[in-house]
C-alpha cells in the first residue's frame, strides 16, 4: 500500500468534501433503489452519520496517517492522488524508467541487437501492467536464484513529442493502455516452455501468480532458471483487502470522483505527456 502526497492540495475542506462523497452516494442510492415505497423494503443510510464518518478519513488521508490500498501490479498509482497528482506520479515513473534505461526512442533501439528483444521483428503490445507484474516480480524474488521475470522497456516511437496513456477504473487505477506513440518490448528468454511444471511454486503462490494454462508462460533456460514471461495484470490475484481497506478504498474512489469534477470518466482517464519531461 502506499500513502498519499499529503503536499497535495484541495479547494475544498474536509467537510465539504465528505458531503459531496455523500452527495454523490445518494445519487447512486436514487439511482438502484428510486423511490422507496416503504421504509421496510430498503433500509435508507444513515447519511448524517456517514457525512462524519467520512469528515474524519479525509483528514486522516490529508495527514497522510491512513494508507490508500494499492497494487504493484496495476501501477504506481492509487485513488488518494488527484488527476493533477497522477499524471505527476506518471510522469516520476516514466523518467525513472528512462534513466535506468527501461524507457527508450526507436531512435536509441536502432543501437540495440534487436534480437534480443521480444518481439524480434515487430512492435509490441500496448499493456503496461506487463512491464508492472515483471517488476513486481523481479523485486520479490531476489532470493529465489532458480525464478525470476525478463526486462521489459517501453519504447518511444519517433518522432513522438508526447505519448498517450490510459488509467483504468477497478479495484484498483490501473496504468494500463499506451493509447498513441509507445508499445512495449521484453528481453527475449530461450528455453522449454514449462509453466505447468511451476503450478506448485510456493514463492509464486505468495506473489498470487496464478496463469499456468499456457507452457509458454514460464520458460526454464539452460541453466535451470524458470523466467515468468506473461506478467499481465490477468495473470495475478489482487491482494485482499481488509474490512478497513476496503472502506478506505470504497471512500477513495469516491473522492476521487467528486474532486475530477467534469473530467472524470467512469472507465479510464486519459493522459498525455510530453516526451521532453522524461526522455532527453
Amino acid at each position: 500500500m502506499l500513502s498519499i502526497d499529503s503536499s497535495q492540495s484541495y479547494s475544498l475542506s474536509p467537510e465539504e468534501l465528505a458531503a459531496l462523497v455523500v452527495e454523490l452516494e445518494k445519487k447512486e442510492f436514487q439511482q438502484e433503489f428510486g423511490e422507496i415505497e416503504s421504509p421496510f423494503e430498503v433500509s435508507q443510510p444513515n447519511w448524517e452519520k456517514k457525512k462524519k464518518k467520512y469528515r474524519v478519513l479525509e483528514e486522516k488521508i490529508r495527514s497522510a496517517s491512513v494508507d490508500i490500498p494499492s497494487w504493484a501490479v496495476a501501477g504506481p498509482l492509487n485513488y488518494g492522488l488527484t488527476l493533477e497528482k497522477m499524471k505527476e506520479v506518471i510522469t516520476n515513473k516514466f523518467m525513472e524508467m528512462a534513466n535506468s534505461g527501461h524507457l527508450i526512442s526507436e531512435k536509441q533501439l536502432e543501437s540495440c541487437n534487436r534480437e534480443s528483444f521480444y518481439p524480434p521483428d515487430k512492435k509490441g503490445g500496448d499493456n503496461l501492467t506487463r512491464i508492472w507484474g515483471a517488476e513486481f516480480l523481479v523485486s520479490n524474488l531476489k532470493h529465489e536464484k532458480s525464478l525470476n521475470a525478463p526486462e521489459h522497456f517501453l519504447i518511444i516511437e519517433d518522432p513522438a513529442s508526447d505519448i498517450e496513456v490510459q488509467v483504468w477504473h477497478g479495484p484498483y487505477p490501473y496504468l494500463s493502455i499506451v493509447k498513441k506513440n509507445g508499445y512495449i518490448l521484453s528481453k527475449k528468454i530461450e528455453g522449454e516452455s514449462k509453466a505447468l511444471a511451476y503450478r506448485c511454486s510456493t514463492d509464486l503462490a505468495k506473489l498470487k501468480y496464478k496463469d499456468f494454462g499456457d507452457p509458454g508462460n514460464v520458460i526454464k533456460d539452460s541453466k535451470g532458471t524458470g523466467w515468468v514471461v506473461d506478467t499481465e495484470l490477468k495473470s495475478f490475484d489482487p491482494p485482499k483487502l481488509t474490512r478497513e481497506s476496503a472502506l478506505i478504498q470504497d471512500y477513495s474512489k469516491k473522492r476521487f470522483e467528486v474532486l475530477a469534477k467534469d473530467e472524470f470518466s467512469s472507465l479510464f482517464q486519459t493522459f498525455k505527456i510530453s516526451v521532453a519531461d522524461f526522455l532527453k
